[in-house]
């Protein structure tokens, strides 16, 4: 008996696969702050109270070396100027013949009189009382604020993925008969 053998060989496809890759890389956003306070310097000089008791001291006879000399020169002066008139008083009643008084014994006795005293009610100087004000002073400053930004960054990198495909086997379908003389069923 004839008999047909068929033997059939499928396509056999090879694939070959990248997978994509996609990279991300990020650089974060910087923000820097700096900052300097503002100042105020206030620098206060109080005021104060100048007190000049001189004119006081003076009006009872405190003075100062100055003072006292160019009173004492004035008092000498003026003593100067008295003891001249004094002495041609004297002079002029002692030349004064002609009067019956006894010119040198009152002038005598007018020398051993002690001097009057005299008492003088004079209210005191005022002090001179000066107030210099304080000052203030200001001094400001202005605070600072600086920034700095940088600019965040994504950088990206893709690789595609890829296919490569080959056939490993082709198809292929193959035909041949071969005769026995037994029959035989399968």
């Amino acid at each position: 008996m004839l008999r047909l053998h068929i033997e059939q060989q499928p396509t056999r496809i090879g694939l070959n696969i990248t997978d994509p890759f996609l990279e991300i890389r990020t650089t974060p956003p910087r923000l820097e702050i700096d900052t300097r306070p503002a100042i105020v310097e206030i620098q206060s000089i109080s005021g104060h109270f100048e007190f000049d008791f001189t004119p006081t001291r003076a009006s009872y006879g405190l003075k100062t070396n100055l003072e006292f000399m160019f009173d004492y020169a004035e008092r000498g002066r003026q003593a100067v100027l008295e003891g001249i008139g004094k002495r041609a008083q004297d002079g002029d009643r002692m030349a004064a013949v002609y009067n019956k008084d006894n010119a040198f014994a009152e002038l005598a006795k007018e020398a051993m009189r002690p001097p009057d005293v005299e008492v003088v009610w004079a209210p005191l100087a005022k002090p001179d009382i000066t107030y210099i004000p304080g000052e203030l002073h200001f001094n400001p400053r202005p605070g600072q604020l600086n920034i700095q930004t940088e600019r965040g960054r994504v950088d990206t990198q893709l690789r595609r993925g890829q296919v490569d495909i080959t056939v490993d086997q082709y198809a292929s379908i193959r035909f041949w008969t071969t005769q026995t003389d037994v029959d035989m069923i399968v």
